[in-house]
């Protein structure tokens, strides 16, 4: 039931107690179709002139906007036309944990600037325009995730108290998991808002999602409430240090984290029997999804471990792009997610007649 990271027989014993602890302690008790769409507006190719004229094809900019939530346009190539036309693909990023929602990197987040500025260049090598707008919503920081010493020790002595061990994980579920979860549910709404909005207007543009962190949360989680004819739309999602991975996803695996690996919300509620387990990524969007996660990532890779070692993998989760003196580096695997996601979103585009299929 527990993942990896244990170490040891004995650990794996520690564990298998807990679990039953948690059950005993917690009891058994804790355990449409969209409308058809209106004939597509004109999009911008800069190798041929446009060929569709609508006066529909006028993009929503202003977003849905819940309490403290929602999404911007920050970019389109050719640069100033996605205010009067419909493009080829837009692209929507939601930041990480306690990123800034504006900067250089216009509310996305290094990471998701990252991934999604690679899909971008491989759509203006091969002449597709593009938007690209990004999820304004609260995430708080990682940091909030931070057991304390009771938890820890807690966990620690799981194999002689493991009742305790199993009222500190839902003490922690409660106490910290949940307030670093409490924003996620405003950024899946304004993100499956604008989708269902950009969709209406552009009902042939197809839809490109990343995400990092409580990011990727946000787009797992929309992903899974989009629904109808934009689900045909849905072309591509990056999710990177997903904390509701689920084990062994249908998704394309990136990074150093085993198969079995889960997110922490994942492996918390399915141990601690705290609410419904987190489904795995759709299936309409599983032939074109990366999970992007390292090993001991705390967000993605969770278990007792993890949780007992937090700052190593605190260092891990925010290691994908580290800056230094002004200038940013990213590890290698976002560039290989988002060229593979990108590059079957262009063949997509060849082989489907440039639209929805």
């Amino acid at each position: 039931m527990f993942r990896r990271g244990l170490g040891s027989r004995r650990r794996g014993w520690r564990v298998v107690m807990v679990a039953g602890a948690v059950i005993a302690v917690l009891g058994t008790s804790m355990a449409t179709a969209g409308a058809q769409p209106a004939a597509p507006a004109s999009r911008i190719r800069t190798t041929s002139a446009v060929s569709l004229t609508s006066p529909a094809g006028k993009l929503d900019r202003s977003g849905v906007r819940p309490a403290q939530a929602s999404v911007s346009l920050v970019g389109s190539w050719p640069p100033g036309s996605a205010a009067t036309t419909c493009h080829f693909v837009d692209l929507i990023g939601a930041r990480g944990s306690g990123e800034p929602a504006g900067g250089q990197f216009h509310g996305l987040g290094a990471p998701v600037n990252k991934m999604i500025s690679v899909v971008q260049s491989q759509l203006r090598n091969n002449g597709y325009s593009y938007s690209t707008f990004a999820v304004n919503y609260p995430a708080l920081s990682v940091t909030v995730l931070k057991p304390d010493s009771a938890q820890i020790f807690a966990w620690e002595t799981a194999m002689m108290n493991p009742v305790g061990a199993a009222q500190a994980l839902v003490d922690y579920f409660n106490h910290q998991v949940k307030r670093y979860l409490g924003s996620i549910s405003q950024g899946v709404s304004a993100t499956v808002a604008k989708a269902k909005s950009l969709h209406r207007s552009c009902p042939i543009t197809l839809l490109v999602f990343a995400g990092y962190s409580q990011g990727a949360m946000v787009v797992h989680q929309a992903l899974l409430k989009l629904s109808g004819s934009v689900t045909t739309c849905v072309k591509g999602a990056l999710l990177l240090a997903d904390g509701n991975r689920v084990s062994k996803t249908r998704a394309m695996e990136y990074g150093t984290s085993l198969a079995r690996g889960e997110g922490i919300e994942t492996w918390i509620k399915q141990t601690a029997k705290v609410g419904p387990t987190p489904h795995d990524v759709p299936r309409y969007v599983v032939g074109n999804s990366a999970n992007i996660c390292n090993k001991s990532d705390f967000v993605c890779d969770f278990n007792f471990f993890t949780g007992i070692h937090w700052s190593r993998g605190f260092k891990v989760h925010t290691s994908y792009a580290v800056e230094k003196n002004g200038k940013f580096t990213y590890q290698p695997v976002l560039s290989s997610a988002a060229n593979a996601v990108g590059g079957n979103v262009v063949l997509d585009l060849i082989h489907h007649g440039e639209g929805c299929s």
